[in-house]
């Protein structure tokens, strides 16, 4: 659908994210620990900055207090912070122009806040099955806090083992008879720098980031597709389902009545309205201008994988709160389109028998 296009190239535009990150990506009330070749470097510019001009005296000239460096080597701290590295690159590409800051940024090991550890290698390379786990399934999560929650066992364990490739620090709990694993806000920092949206997660509407639809390699899309359909999709009756929810703003929930369509309650705080197909388009056109753009987005990067799919409503339901929301399917059909994927996706599937059954 072009409309749908649009709409998910103008979130590009606004939101293009990267694939690599730098430390300078991360708020500047963060702090790093090093490699004890990155200490070295540190005392080395600690020595040449206190020999050439003294520690003072510098400190006099350009508000850079090295004293930190010093008490970070003789661990009476145990972090540099990220808002003293972005000033220490910026004296040195006056004072050392030579000095090529990306050789201290690599040896960072550790970065962390009062709350998140997070053990990092620099620069932080996103395309990667394990990272693709961490984007493909922040579409279940709780995003703000990135608190991953299902009931299947099996996805829970591999994305515990996928963060932890990461490099996050993680358990898993139980709460209302589901499992838990809970990132931080750490993995939000992240993600805000890959192109998300950090907002909950039906507001922020979030679609996958362009350079990830857009990537070439294929370890990371299949690891991203089959993170998102263990989490969001259905396999049966010869097809994958992939589902997603949406939040309409702009419609007033009680304009739904008008329509008289008959109404289901299905819990305490929704209703669902079930109406004929034909007629979605002349009822709600709004609905239509405003879909999950996760799979606008997934949509794209299967058409590049030269994998037909379709992508439509299902049902519109009211929150308690009267938002308005509706309900959308992405589906693939055939078995030419249904090997694709499996041939992409089987090292990490956690679905696989049921795919394979679908296609004997």
């Amino acid at each position: 659908n072009p409309d749908h296009f649009k709409l998910v190239s103008e979130r590009w535009g606004t939101k293009p994210g990267k694939s690599t990150l730098s430390i300078f990506d991360f708020p500047t009330s963060y702090s790093v620990r090093f490699s004890e070749h990155g200490n070295k470097i540190l005392q080395n510019l600690y020595i040449h900055f206190k020999t050439n001009f003294g520690i003072d005296a510098f400190h006099r000239k350009t508000r850079m207090n090295f004293y930190s460096v010093d008490y970070y080597l003789r661990n009476e701290s145990k972090s540099i912070s990220i808002k003293f590295l972005s000033k220490l690159k910026e004296i040195l590409g006056g004072y050392l122009p030579a000095f090529d800051f990306t050789s201290i940024e690599c040896e960072i090991r550790y970065v962390f806040n009062k709350r998140n550890c997070f053990a990092a290698s620099f620069p932080l390379n996103l395309e990667t099955p394990f990272f693709a786990y961490l984007i493909g399934l922040t579409y279940d999560s709780e995003i703000t806090d990135y608190c991953f929650v299902n009931v299947n066992s099996g996805l829970v364990f591999k994305a515990k083992s996928m963060f932890e490739r990461c490099g996050f620090f993680c358990n898993i709990t139980w709460k209302n008879n589901a499992q838990n694993i809970r990132l931080g806000k750490t993995a939000g920092k992240i993600l805000r720098g890959a192109g998300f949206e950090i907002l909950t997660q039906i507001k922020a509407n979030n679609p996958l980031p362009k350079w990830a639809v857009y990537s070439d390699n294929k370890d990371f899309l299949g690891a991203l597709l089959a993170s998102i359909i263990d989490a969001e999709g259905n396999i049966g009756n010869k097809s994958i389902r992939i589902c997603q929810n949406t939040i309409h703003a702009n419609i007033d929930s009680s304009s739904i009545n008008y329509y008289n369509f008959p109404k289901l309650k299905v819990s305490n705080t929704t209703f669902v309205y079930n109406f004929p197909n034909e007629k979605k388009k002349l009822v709600f056109p709004v609905i239509f201008q405003n879909p999950p753009l996760l799979l606008v987005s997934l949509q794209v990067l299967l058409t590049r994988l030269d994998v037909d799919s379709s992508l439509s409503v299902e049902k519109i339901y009211v929150k308690r709160t009267g938002e308005v929301c509706s309900a959308w399917h992405l589906r693939v059909f055939s078995r030419k389109n249904l090997e694709s994927i499996y041939e992409l996706t089987k090292e990490h599937l956690i679905k696989k028998p049921s795919l394979e059954k679908t296609l004997k």
